[in-house]
């Protein structure tokens, strides 16, 4: 990858491709077309692609809930793993959400993705708990949870 990565707003000309790095990343478990219909459809989403060029390369899908934020799913094409696009689209997407208000973002995570747990906890996000069985196939989930903001003093 030569060219920069550069971060924008989901589009819904941007589906196909999406759908592709979905079934790539999480094959027998990837969002469908229609989910991500509703997220692009909703106020409260904050849905963001990575672009290298003119190719999508990544996506990532956050929530907000007045002062909270789920960090829904976030995913890099394979083959372009390891070479920052993760890295801009969870800065750009935490960065977005801390100036929309949002206070605390948190997430659930494969135990057996350790790839990604480094780089959630580089971005500062904690470890909170383990989730047993939290996914279809019965694997476990990490539970992680970020402060965006300096809580208000009263």
């Amino acid at each position: 990858m030569t060219e920069p990565v550069r971060i924008r707003r989901f589009r819904l000309t941007d589906m196909s491709a999406l759908l592709a790095i979905e079934q790539a990343c999480f094959p027998g478990e990837a969002f469908d077309e229609a989910l991500f219909r509703r997220f692009a459809a909703k106020g409260s989403a904050l849905f963001l692609v990575a672009l290298c060029g003119r190719r999508l390369v990544g996506y990532s899908l956050a929530e907000r809930s007045g002062p909270d934020a789920e960090l829904v799913s976030i995913a890099v094409a394979p083959e372009l793993r390891r070479r920052g696009v993760g890295q801009a689209l969870l800065g750009a997407t935490l960065g977005r959400l801390r100036r929309a208000g949002c206070r605390v973002c948190r997430l659930s995570v494969r135990t057996t993705n350790t790839a990604a747990i480094r780089l959630y906890e580089r971005h500062g996000f904690r470890r909170l708990r383990r989730i047993v069985k939290y996914y279809a196939d019965g694997a476990d989930a990490l539970r992680m949870r970020k402060e965006l903001a300096a809580p208000v003093r009263r």
